[in-house]
């Protein structure tokens, strides 16, 4: 079942057209992939999807729901959230704050509950502390927890940023370039989080270089040149695809 469309999807900037005409599906439970050269577009989608930039043309569907014109805090109601190329975590506070942070758009309690110390408030934050916890136990970052985000190793960084991403149980979360940054054994160890979290029933779009993380986890690749789509299908099928190979990954790229 398809969870996100998108249809004839276009943005210029002034002369430039970033993105031109691009149309793909993403389904419930999958990892998606969209991959291409550096200034292919794939970032300009992203902050179409979230709302950063409004599309000059074509539309976004989330789950028979058309987005495409919606602010971000809006798309992020609706169940997307994304992750960044440079890291967000949040330095000074530590690490299970950062993670309940990202529970702020569940709040129901509000400031001056929140403020007066309500039994309501109580149980929303104890709630939050607890599903929270469960993250920084998943990742085994229980030693880390109370410990400043910013002194973490950039790898374990990186996961802080996926479970703040994740802990809302999102309908789709959009990762750009995840493994930047990542030592081998770190971007294998977040590559089976991400299979993990799948079968879990998370939905992923991503956006990385790591073209042997990319087959390894991908159900489904979209391959961008120039803002344009030029192919999409299986690891298997992309890996065969001349046109593919002429524009990005090189004759040795291997699963």
């Amino acid at each position: 079942m398809n969870l996100l469309e998108i249809k004839n999807l276009s943005k210029d900037f002034g002369g430039v057209h970033a993105v031109q005409d691009v149309s793909f599906t993403i389904k419930q439970e999958s990892i998606t992939a969209l991959i291409g050269p550096n200034g292919a577009g794939k970032t300009t989608v992203f902050n179409m999807i979230t709302g950063v930039f409004p599309p000059s043309d074509g539309t976004i569907i989330l789950d028979t729901k058309k987005i495409s014109n919606k602010k971000p805090h809006q798309i992020a109601k609706e169940g997307i959230t994304r992750t960044f190329q440079n890291l967000q975590l949040f330095a000074d506070m530590t690490v299970i704050e950062n993670i309940m942070a990202g529970m702020h758009l569940l709040t129901k309690a509000g400031v001056w509950k929140a403020g007066l110390r309500l039994t309501s408030a109580k149980r929303e934050e104890q709630y939050i502390y607890e599903k929270s916890m469960e993250w920084v136990k998943k990742l085994n970052l229980e030693q880390e927890a109370y410990l400043p985000a910013g002194t973490l190793s950039y790898g374990k960084q990186r996961l802080v940023e996926i479970a703040r991403a994740v802990i809302t149980q999102p309908k789709l979360i959009l990762l750009d370039e995840p493994m930047a940054g990542l030592n081998h054994n770190e971007s294998a160890k977040l590559a089976d989080l991400l299979l993990d979290m799948k079968k879990e029933g998370n939905t992923f779009l991503l956006v990385e270089h790591d073209m042997e993380i990319v087959m390894r986890v991908a159900d489904h690749i979209v391959v961008l040149d120039h803002g344009v789509k030029i192919a999409e299908g299986t690891p298997d099928e992309i890996q065969q695809n001349a046109s593919v190979i002429a524009a990005y990954l090189g004759s040795e790229v291997t699963v």
